[in-house]
């Protein structure tokens, strides 16, 4: 009571009109947040070329329809071939871009081509910064397995910085003691680790 909600019962960014749509149909509730009523960043959500922004909300629903659409795990091409093709026609920002971002992440791991993952991935957490509030469970959740998959490629520095940054909306959401945060903070000093171990090699390389 009287405290912020961390849990977000949509799981990405949408439009107003997506939003009620999506709460009426599977809650049963019209959402009346301050959000809802003042149709805050709609404007840049709704942002790009008029025609491309109608195909990307045919697409979405689409893709709603069929969750798992044949052509989509066929190979990494269809979202190579999108995003070429609307590079300049819908900024990432755009809700439905942004969710697509989140998929093609997301296919491009089921795959196993983890350097487009984290590609694709990345994008989607600098769009979806300027929609999230600070501590979002689900914003957390996306730092983590970005950050992982940094660490994967051994990427340590991206990934000690993102998982830095879902540290401190844990230790919100779940608060300091909590296992999920406890292994968030061994994992991080694995990273840390590592990333000082590379700093002093490189350091005696050049010396």
């Amino acid at each position: 009571r009287s405290s912020d909600l961390t849990i977000d019962y949509i799981g990405h960014p949408m439009p107003i009109a997506d939003r009620q749509s999506f709460f009426r149909g599977k809650y049963k509730f019209t959402c009346d947040c301050r959000r809802c009523e003042t149709r805050a960043q709609d404007e840049e959500m709704l942002a790009g070329d008029a025609k491309a922004l109608k195909a990307a909300k045919a697409l979405s629903e689409d893709l709603a329809k069929k969750h798992s659409v044949v052509k989509r795990l066929q190979s990494l091409e269809f979202w190579a071939a999108y995003f070429k093709e609307t590079q300049d026609c819908l900024p990432d920002t755009n809700a439905y871009q942004l969710k697509f971002l989140s998929l093609a992440a997301d296919d491009c791991l089921h795959l196993g081509e983890i350097v487009e993952a984290v590609h694709y991935g990345s994008r989607a957490l600098k769009a979806t910064r300027r929609y999230c509030p600070n501590y979002l469970l689900l914003h957390a959740e996306n730092l983590i397995s970005t950050g992982m998959l940094h660490g994967f490629l051994g990427q340590n520095k991206e990934a000690v910085d993102y998982l830095n940054e879902a540290l401190e909306i844990l230790k919100v959401t779940h608060g300091p003691d909590h296992r999920k945060t406890q292994k968030l903070m061994k994992d991080l000093r694995l990273y840390k680790t590592a990333l000082m171990g590379g700093l002093a090699s490189r350091a005696r390389t050049k010396t």
